[in-house]
């Protein structure tokens, strides 16, 4: 029964403090559809992927991606997670609904695609930033800043080699180098197109000083 899944597969956790925001709230700005297409198109996910969408909002992007991943032919070895945070209670509330929809409709297949969407701080989420190996990142510049040295020291404290592949929209990350870069029109606005940043980080590993010099630009 598609309930059945509900409570692994949308759960839920709250948090009751309320920093100051990181990511677009004077309005509830959601990312557009093209551009989320043009984040599945540049990171094709691998079956040890766990996909974090920090300041996920109603959780349109993680939703498309894994209905996306679920009509392809090809079946990962096990479920790909997909992650998505945010301080606001009622978008998470929308989200989870959403999600619990799509597996009742049959656009969600557990055994390919696990969501998890937590209401909370951002800053408490290093637990689940270091479970992340994709990012997708709608965050004003200040947020980057924040999130940055977190990804950052993910890298340090895994036990393995790790890599760690990461899109930003509007804003790129401070002081890091996009591989590609790229505006994508928006059906929404017609002759808008706005930008969209991917990175990569680790692989050869982490080195200290640069976790060390994120954690210090974060803490200016």
């Amino acid at each position: 029964e598609p309930h059945a899944h509900t409570s692994t597969l949308c759960r839920t956790t709250a948090s009751l403090r309320r920093p100051s925001m990181i990511a677009p709230r004077k309005k509830l700005w959601s990312t557009p559809d093209a551009v989320i297409d043009a984040v599945i198109e540049w990171m094709p996910l691998r079956d040890t992927d766990c996909v974090v969408d920090i300041g996920c909002g109603d959780g349109r992007c993680i939703l498309r991606w894994a209905k996306h991943l679920c009509q392809q032919a090809r079946t990962p070895q096990t479920p790909i997670t997909f992650v998505g945070i945010d301080i606001d209670d009622d978008r998470i509330h929308v989200a989870k609904e959403a999600c619990r929809l799509a597996i009742k409709s049959n656009e969600l297949d557990p055994t390919i695609a696990q969501l998890e969407f937590h209401a909370m701080n951002a800053l408490e989420s290093q637990d689940i930033v270091s479970r992340g190996t994709v990012f997708f990142l709608y965050l004003i510049p200040r947020g980057l800043k924040i999130i940055k040295p977190m990804i950052f020291k993910a890298l340090g404290e895994a036990s393995h080699q790790k890599s760690i592949r990461c899109a930003t929209y509007m804003s790129p990350m401070p002081d890091e180098v996009a591989i590609r870069h790229e505006k994508i029109g928006v059906m929404h606005q017609t002759g808008a197109a706005w930008p969209l940043f991917y990175y990569e980080f680790g692989g050869t590993g982490a080195t200290e000083a640069a976790v060390a010099t994120s954690i210090a630009d974060a803490n200016q």
